[in-house]
Parts: structure tokens; C-alpha cells; sequence
């Protein structure tokens, strides 16, 4: 059993399709997975009449070969069943994920290799996960989506977050966001993870 995501497995995924045993297929809904070293997050958004709801979680994964397990450590809308998927590495930018307890396929294309970085923030009940310039906070009302260069909720589970700025700030060691709330890194590549939170360094 190994905890460490493969470097494979290393960035920032959008989700291109989903396919279900009855051959329905949802390559409409706005789905980004952002994998670090043990940390992920995840936030997903039904477009139209697309067969999905809202949700949004983030934790750490185990995998057991080609099995991963996403342990939710928060999530606004649990799932019935255990997260659990077998993943193939179909090129370096492309995955196909099968569902072991529920009937499903995905495909996840790379957007960000996290190459020019990658950070893990903590704080009580809320987690963010940086890959490259792609940001992803969770809490336990909602899940944020926004670029580091262009500080300000794009995508959000929580519509009336979208358009909010997001200022982060250097404290006594911690990151502080917008003035208020307190976070501990607890994984990066980066000298310097202010400056990759706000796209200096991105």
C-alpha cells in the first residue's frame, strides 16, 4: 500500500467524460481533480440537465497498484459508496479511471504537470491544493476554483462565492488569507509559496 501519488499522477486533471453501463455519457459537467504529492481536492459542477449534482471534497488518496482510494476529508455531499477507482495511464496527459463499487468510467485529461509548483495549505476543517497556477479550496460549505495570477473565485459549489476576491498575505511563518483565516503549508516544491499562491512566481 503506498499513500505517495505516482508522479504520474501528479497535476491538475480535468475531467473529459463520463460514461455509464446504459451507454449515458456527461461530457458537460465542469469537473477539476488536483493531485499532490498525498492531497487532493476535488470540485464538480452539472452544467444543463447533465446527470451529476454539485459536489465538492478534498483529502488523501492511497493507492494499492493501479486501485486508488480517495479518503474524503471533507466533503459538501458524501457519496453511498467508498471512493474507490482503478486507474490506467493511457499517455502522459491522459488517464481512464474505472469505478470498483460503482459502474463508471472517466476520462482525465492533464492540464498542469505542477512543474512550476505545487503547495499544500491546511487549516482547521479546510484544505488548498495548488497545482502549477490552478487553485483549489475546500472547506466544509463549499469548494473554490481560481487561477493564482487572477486572484478571485472563478467556479465555486457555492454560486454566490463566484467574483470574491482572494488576498493572501505572509505572518509569522503562516499564510494568511484575506486578513482573517490562518494556514499552515504542509506540502510545496517552491522556496517560496506566497509567491506561488498569488502568481509571482507561477
Amino acid at each position: 500500500m503506498n499513500a505517495a501519488a505516482p508522479d504520474w499522477l501528479i497535476g491538475a486533471w480535468r475531467r473529459r467524460s463520463i460514461t455509464w453501463p446504459d451507454g449515458a455519457r456527461d461530457t458537460t459537467t465542469l469537473v477539476y481533480w488536483f493531485q499532490a504529492g498525498t492531497v487532493f481536492a476535488d470540485i464538480r459542477l452539472p452544467v444543463g440537465t447533465a446527470k451529476a449534482r454539485a459536489e465538492g471534497f478534498a483529502g488523501f488518496i492511497t493507492m494499492n497498484g493501479d486501485i486508488c482510494t480517495w479518503h474524503r476529508e471533507i466533503d459538501i455531499n458524501p457519496p453511498d459508496l467508498p471512493d474507490v477507482g482503478k486507474l490506467s495511464r493511457m499517455t502522459p496527459a491522459f488517464i481512464l479511471e474505472e469505478g470498483v463499487f460503482q459502474p463508471y468510467v472517466e476520462e482525465w485529461e492533464r492540464m498542469d504537470d505542477g512543474a512550476a509548483g505545487r503547495l499544500v495549505l491546511r487549516r482547521e476543517r479546510a484544505l488548498l491544493v495548488q497545482v502549477g497556477r490552478h487553485v483549489l479550496r475546500a472547506t466544509v460549505t463549499a469548494v473554490d476554483y481560481w487561477l493564482a495570477a487572477s486572484p478571485c473565485v472563478e467556479h465555486s459549489t457555492d454560486a454566490s462565492r463566484v467574483g470574491t476576491p482572494v488576498h493572501f498575505s505572509c505572518h509569522g511563518g503562516a499564510i494568511v488569507e484575506n486578513g482573517a483565516h490562518c494556514w499552515q503549508v504542509t506540502e510545496t516544491t517552491v522556496a517560496h509559496p506566497l509567491g506561488l499562491l498569488t502568481g509571482e512566481t507561477a
